[in-house]
């Protein structure tokens, strides 16, 4: 969190384009939420998460599951049952990504628009993280 906090401010303020580049933010001041790429957005809409569990990559969920399914010779049962629990998490993660993008999105149009104190980028953060 204070990594993307910092990250936000030093966007927000003006950071010089060669700054900027050489703490591998280049080309990140043009984003449409600059705290998000357009993949981590679309993700986040589309019910596929923000790439953060790395736990659930080592153990691989119903998406993955059915990426390898002919790898790992799965009974049409069992392609039938991970694609019901696929279609349970895609329904409950698109909310929730649409409930992480809209402040985000909200934060930084205030950052644009300028005259964010520092209390509310304390309570605009603090929502987003709680999200």
């Amino acid at each position: 969190m204070r990594t993307t906090l910092a990250a936000l401010i030093l966007l927000s303020i003006g950071v010089p384009p060669a700054v900027a580049q050489s703490m591998g933010y280049a080309g990140q001041r043009g984003r449409d939420i600059k705290a998000l790429s357009e993949q981590e957005t679309a993700d986040l809409l589309a019910g596929r998460g923000m790439g953060l569990a790395r736990a659930g990559e080592l153990n691989p969920g119903p998406a993955h599951v059915l990426e390898l399914k002919d790898r790992l010779a799965l009974t049409p049962g069992q392609i039938a049952a991970t694609s019901d629990s696929f279609a349970r998490m895609v329904a409950a993660a698109k909310p929730l990504g649409a409930e992480l993008v809209d402040p985000e999105r909200a934060l930084d149009a205030a950052f644009r628009t300028g005259g964010l104190t520092a209390g509310e980028l304390g309570r605009r953060t603090d929502e987003i993280a709680i999200i």
